[in-house]
């Protein structure tokens, strides 16, 4: 289900504020929140679903949000299996593969990489915080809880 709603054309609108852009490095997320999309496709990967992400980022002043989206395509199987590791499920012992249990993402922590990225817009150039990858969990820093433990309390979305 999507979040938010439509506004009119006619009204008001809160003053949103800018969203903070993230300093490059590794920081500690629960998913906030995950809904499935579709990839229409392009050049080099074929139309594919794709999850929309909603990482909570803990940073030194409070939290931030970072959306990803993850394509379930062949191509892209190296992420989908990154993301999954990252929170601390394990594959399956009998196929060796990570089993895509997008039902029990929400609220699972891990680690991130953020980076920056540059981008035009309206001819405007513009920068946005990229998830680089998720760390596995033998790279999380060790005061790090369990893997996939819920969300520690302190965390809001």
């Amino acid at each position: 289900m999507a979040e938010g709603y439509a506004l009119d054309w006619e009204g008001e609108v809160e003053d949103g504020g800018d969203r903070r852009l993230l300093d490059e490095g590794v920081y500690q997320f629960m998913v906030g929140g995950f809904e499935r999309g579709r990839y229409e496709g392009g050049a080099k990967i074929g139309p594919c679903p794709k999850a929309i992400l909603k990482l909570v980022v803990m940073t030194d002043s409070g939290v931030e949000e970072v959306k990803d989206s993850i394509l379930l395509h062949s191509e892209t199987q190296w992420r989908v299996s990154q993301f999954f590791r990252g929170l601390g499920f394990e594959k399956n012992p009998e196929t060796g593969r990570y089993p895509m249990r997008w039902n029990e993402v929400e609220g699972c922590t891990g680690y991130v990489e953020i980076g920056v990225r540059e981008y035009v817009s309206k001819g405007e150039t513009r920068r946005t915080n990229d998830v680089k990858r998720y760390l596995p969990p033998e790279e999380w820093p060790s005061t790090a809880s369990a893997q996939g433990a819920p969300a520690q309390q302190g965390w809001s979305m």
